[in-house]
């Protein structure tokens, strides 16, 4: 886990003025000869443990980005970001050179750079053209020889350790100079690919693996090529070639590095040179949560909590044929036989090598990650991996063993070599049986470079770039820095991770950052934040496979509810991407493409925002539901209507809500129910539909119900009936049926009529009218329980007193699948007394307000019958309301605001509304209603209409 970002000096003659170099606030402690060295993540035993982000009494914390008596604040204007760094602290830190220093002045020092933070190689991009298709040099000193002319200025910076040796002092040393640097045919054909003794090592970045070993140049170059050509005409065409990027080790002259990028970056052969950022996974300490590993599995539950795994594993399962992904985890170690893994996960790397079996590694960080993706969930301490059912899992790792038929053994940060070899088919065949990835299967980037998206890195960039343009969804780890990423600016390219900067280069990768395991999911302070992150995960408390400390006895069968960190985050969408992937397969026939996939899993409107306590953009946690049913529509989405109007759209805080005109009621059962009140029998739309309910006799209720989506759908409906009352709060519910229709509501969007339940009221004195209210799950949930006050959560019903809860419950009347029926039908010749009540919630106390609205010919009168105390409070705000004792008479106009009533807890008053014809006589299509509103939210409506269906 390192803290720099990568340095890049250009000092060319001709080239454009470097800008100031710009970095990010961060934690303290940059300073190499700092004791408190970043261990080595595989190192259990050592004693300088990474601090825990959140805990404000280490003194390495965070430091707040906008404080600017932070010693690290820019400088100028008002700290924005892109200004020049005031050197205002002084540590031991790589200086970055600026193009107008002040003579004498030291440049401004970077407090994320440091030697620790780098690999020890430098990464060299040959300007466009330097490598031919012809040229087949397999290092840049056979390059730098066969090119015409001859790059002597790259020979020159290869020679460096050359030269030192001959400057020393050493007698051993200078006496062995001149035979280095003048061995035989150190520039003869034929012996160019063999640079002589003391010349730098270099290899290019990319090299694949054929059935017996690393192919040769040759292969290796039409490769990469055919696949550049593949994304040329796609949203991300290829910026630079993999096949210019080359590999130049620095490990044992760490005092030539500074010289040699700076050397190398004047180089008109020399696109770019720099210094290579150290790779590490991202992972954090967490705090545990929780004991039981189906419990703490949350992240996998429905929306807020988790993206909707669950629902997605139902949808898949009523296929025949469920669509396949290939999903690639790219990282270092793993235990692939862990008893849960060890049924889906390929042990083959097809890349690299593991690093846990022999380089003393434990392989904890990757088992984790393939617990959250693969677990099998079959062992009897398993956890159930997001998307174990959905095809193959293969690993390849950044890391080469110490053994290995590859230049660099024993080292780690190979991603772009990685990332190349998961995506080509190798020449003449695969070491493993496996084919490259295609598009839409799932990259997985398991690392981070200082702290950073790997992306920061300028082949990793282009590599990544590349699998986007090939179809390939590449999701990334954002990184565990707490930095503003939009902060950031490369210093050797300009390159912005700010969305909207000119600067900004767009790899297609979906970046994920870290939040909160807890609602309201809240960024988690270690997580990388801005712009350029699209979604984001639980950042702790993660149960998963791996470290052991929840149960299991050795690697094979270790169990952790503490994962963290975007290492646990990442997986999470990764999941849901390979999730939304093979249902969209599986209705459509087609896969998504990265740029839609993209959009689809950070949609606002579909996902979980995170929370507002901690700043900094980190994108949304997909709701798997949500995006296949409310945005694409491939399941079926079967609705009844909140109102006439109503298109299965989630209702706003004014919108109409009780007035449903898809619950009917007949005293006998309907022999033609389709044809008398189904599509085309012109009652479709019509209001309050069928009968009064008749007290004492059976009566026959009748769901109107809408497929908005595809295929036949089917769903299970709860009716329950409550006394008309302007608020039906859950102690009032009464249970009065259910019934559940299988794979009969045909898509279209059109009327289905289901029924009938069969309900007898109770007699007087509870009389009529009735309110119904209709609760949609899906087929198995079951009915709710018989009666209130409790109900069952699985349901999706809130609780009575005294759980009740008013925020949970108005959040309950806009949900899908709940729809009331608060709509009555009375004589338009004679009308009976309107009788109602007007209620409060069980809790406490509130101010309501409310409308009265008149639909009613001119001459129309309107009273308002109330007991004596609520007809004080009415009146008491309210000048237009008359009438001493007796009933309130309301003006004659269309709407009547009464505000500011408050009413006590468990209130429920007696109301009476009599409508008086005082010129034309009502007649069909007119109507009275009253809403209440509490703080402009629309939470409960009675409306009469005038007029007896027929």
């Amino acid at each position: 886990m390192n803290r720099c970002l990568h340095i890049t000096i250009n000092e060319r003659p001709g080239a454009l003025p470097r800008r100031a170099t710009t970095y990010l606030p961060g934690r303290s402690g940059a300073d190499p000869e700092h004791p408190y060295v970043m261990p080595d993540p595989d190192d259990p035993e050592h004693p300088y443990v990474m601090p825990d982000p959140d805990d404000p009494e280490h003194p390495y914390v965070m430091p707040d980005p906008d404080d600017p008596s932070h010693p690290y604040f820019l400088s100028g204007g008002t700290g924005g970001w892109g200004t020049t760094i005031a050197a205002s602290h002084a540590c031991c830190c790589v200086p970055v050179c600026q193009d107008k220093a002040e003579p004498g002045k030291a440049s401004a020092p970077n407090p994320f750079v440091s030697p620790r933070d780098y690999s020890g190689f430098v990464i060299v991009r040959t300007a466009e053209g330097v490598v031919s298709h012809e040229s087949l040099a397999e290092n840049l000193w056979a390059l730098a020889k066969e090119h015409k002319p001859k790059l002597t200025g790259l020979t020159a910076v290869l020679e460096l350790a050359i030269d030192k040796a001959e400057k020393s002092s050493d007698p051993l040393a200078a006496s062995a100079a001149p035979g280095m640097r003048g061995s035989p045919g150190s520039g003869g054909a034929g012996e160019l690919s063999e640079p002589p003794t003391g010349v730098l090592v270099s290899r290019p970045l990319v090299e694949l693996q054929g059935r017996c070993g690393p192919l040769s140049r040759s292969e290796c170059l039409a490769v990469l090529r055919a696949l550049e050509k593949k994304t040329a005409t796609t949203a991300f065409p290829p910026l630079h070639s993999l096949t210019a990027y080359w590999r130049l080790d620095l490990r044992e002259h760490p005092d030539l590095v500074e010289e040699g990028v700076a050397r190398l970056n004047r180089l008109a052969e020399v696109d770019l040179a720099y210094r290579e950022l150290a790779a590490n996974d991202p992972h954090t300490t967490g705090t545990t949560n929780g004991t039981l590993l189906a419990e703490d599995q949350g992240y996998l539950d429905d929306a807020p909590t988790g993206i909707s795994a669950a629902w997605a594993w139902k949808s898949l399962a009523g296929m025949k044929s469920p669509a396949t992904v290939t999903l690639c985890d790219l990282e270092q170690g793993w235990t692939t036989d862990h008893m849960d893994l060890k049924p889906l996960v390929l042990p083959d790397i097809i890349y690299g090598a593991n690093r846990a079996p022999n380089e003393g590694s434990s392989g904890h960080h990757g088992t984790a990650v393939l617990g959250q993706l693969a677990a099998a969930g079959q062992s009897p301490f398993g956890v159930k991996g997001a998307a174990a059912d959905l095809g193959r899992f293969v690993l390849a790792s950044h890391y080469r063993a110490k053994d290995e038929n590859y230049a660099f053994p024993g080292t780690n940060g190979h991603v772009a070599a990685a990332i190349a070899q998961a995506l080509s088919q190798p020449v003449p065949a695969p070491l493993v049986p496996l084919v490259p990835l295609k598009a839409g299967d799932i990259l997985l980037l398991e690392v981070q470079r200082a702290l950073l998206p790997t992306e920061v890195d300028e082949a990793d960039f282009d590599t990544i770039r590349l699998a986007s343009g090939l179809g390939i969804i590449v999701v990334e780890a954002a990184g565990n820095g707490g930095f503003n990423l939009d902060a950031y600016t490369d210093p050797g390219t300009g390159r912005s991770l700010r969305r909207g900067d000119p600067r900004f280069r767009d790899s297609g990768a979906i970046l994920v950052g870290a939040a909160r395991a807890s609602l309201p999911h809240d960024r988690a302070p270690f997580s990388n934040y801005g712009s350029r992150l699209d979604c984001f995960g639980w950042g702790e408390t993660v149960t998963t496979c791996g470290y052991g400390d929840l149960a299991g006895t050795g690697a094979t069968d270790f169990y952790t509810n503490t994962f963290s960190g975007t290492s646990s985050a990442s997986p999470i969408i990764a999941g849901a991407a390979a999730l939304l992937q093979s249902l969209h397969h599986a209705y459509t026939g087609e896969r998504l493409e990265p740029q839609a996939m993209r959009t689809l899993l950070s949609d606002p409107a579909t996902g979980t925002r995170q929370g507002p306590n901690v700043p900094g953009h980190i994108g949304v946690m997909p709701d798997l539901k949500a995006i296949v049913r409310g945005r694409l529509q491939l399941v079926p989405d079967v609705y009844i209507r909140r109102s006439i109007g109503d298109a299965g759209s989630q209702p706003g805080l004014t919108d109409e809500i009780s007035s449903s005109p898809d619950l009917l009621v007949w005293p006998k059962k309907l022999n033609k129910t389709r044809a008398r009140y189904g599509e085309g029998s012109r009652r479709e739309n019509t209001p309050a539909p069928g009968a009064a309910i008749e007290a004492g006799q059976p009566n026959n209720l009748y769901v109107r119900l809408r497929n908005c989506g595809l295929g036949l759908g089917d769903v299970h409906v709860q009716l329950f009936a409550s006394p008309a009352a302007t608020l039906i709060t859950s102690e009032r519910w009464i249970p009065i049926g259910g019934l559940t229709v299988s794979q009969s509501i045909p898509q279209g969007d059109t009327l289905f009529v289901a029924g009938p339940i069969v309900w007898q009221p109770p007699s007087p004195p509870l009389a009529p009218p009735w309110s119904f209210l209709a609760v949609l799950t899906q087929p198995g949930e079951g009915p709710a329980p018989l009666g209130p006050p409790y109900f069952d959560w699985a349901a999706g019903l809130p609780p009575g007193p005294p759980y009740f809860d008013w925020a949970e419950y108005r959040a309950f009347l806009r949900r899908p699948g709940v729809a009331w029926r608060n709509t009555h039908r009375v004589s338009a010749t004679s009308p009976a007394p309107l009788s109602f009540c007007i209620a409060s919630t069980p809790e406490r106390a509130h101010v309501f307000d409310f409308e009265v609205i008149q639909r009613l010919p001119a001459g129309a009168t309107v009273t308002l019958q109330v007991p004596n105390a609520l007809a004080a409070k009415l009146r008491q705000r309210q000048p237009w309301l008359k009438g001493g004792s007796g009933p309130l008479s309301l003006p004659q106009r269309p709407r009547t605001a009464i505000c500011g009533v408050q009413l006590a807890a468990g209130a429920c008053a007696d109301a009476t509304f009599t409508v008086t014809a005082g010129g034309p006589p009502l007649t069909t299509g007119h109507s009275l209603a009253v809403r209440q509103l509490w703080r402009g939210e629309e939470v409960g409506r009675i409306t009469w209409i005038f007029g007896l269906d027929q």
